[in-house]
């Protein structure tokens, strides 16, 4: 009997230093635990400081993104107009050359007022996405001042040219 009750023994002596080292264990892994906790309660501010800092710089990244983005806006505006402004001055351009190829020659301006006409109406004409720089009447009193302008035609009756108008 002693020789059962020394291997009962021994057995609860092996398991009582098997729970005594579990329990060393579970006290070095709840003090590690608890010295990585106190480091994060430590960064804690320093992380949400830096949070607030990113967000803060997000926020100015977003708005510099929507201000270029306007700006890209603005500029494929601009290039819009600048094309059909183009388009428009070489219609223009063309119809100008025309009426000069057809007026280096002449002493009388009747014939030219069908080409001055027209010449007119390509400078009024209204686009999409275009403004006008001058209007009906503007142009008019613009093709007045030439007619004031150019007494070298010698024409016999200016008043003529006046019924075309």
């Amino acid at each position: 009997m002693a020789v059962a009750f020394e291997k009962e023994r021994l057995y609860r002596k092996s398991e009582v230093d098997i729970a005594v080292e579990d329990l060393s264990q579970v006290k070095a892994s709840i003090i590690k635990d608890e010295e990585e906790l106190e480091k994060l309660t430590r960064q804690f501010p320093e992380l949400e400081k830096k949070r607030d800092e990113t967000a803060e710089s997000l926020s100015v990244v977003r708005a510099e993104l929507l201000k270029f983005k306007r700006s890209r806006a603005a500029l494929a505006n601009v290039q819009c107009k600048l094309r059909n402004c183009y388009q428009h001055l070489s219609a223009l351009h063309g119809r100008v050359s025309a009426l000069k190829a057809q007026a280096q020659h002449m002493y009388s301006m009747a014939p030219l007022i069908p080409f001055v006409r027209e010449t007119c109406a390509q400078a009024q004409l209204e686009g999409p996405g275009t403004e006008l720089v001058l209007t009906g009447s503007q142009i008019h009193k613009v093709i007045e001042s030439v007619r004031v302008m150019l007494p070298k035609l010698k024409e016999p009756n200016l008043s003529d040219i006046a019924s075309y108008m």
